[in-house]
């Protein structure tokens, strides 16, 4: 599971960002599950790697005809 990161570099937002969209994978987290453990994280979900994770995966929906 990610844990919180002291710092505020970018390199560590980055790679908090990459961590969680591992872990969200992995997991099969929904959407709201990764917005909590970002805003938990202290990171924005417009982060360049977060926020292609987020489009990718749960902007659109998939649906049966």
């Amino acid at each position: 599971m990610v844990k919180p990161m002291l710092g505020d570099s970018g390199t560590m937002m980055r790679a908090s960002a990459i961590a969680l969209v591992a872990t969200a994978i992995q997991e099969g987290f929904t959407l709201e599950q990764v917005l909590s453990k970002a805003e938990e994280l202290g990171l924005n979900p417009e982060q360049p790697h977060l926020k292609q994770f987020i489009v990718e995966h749960y902007a659109n929906p998939v649906t049966s005809d």
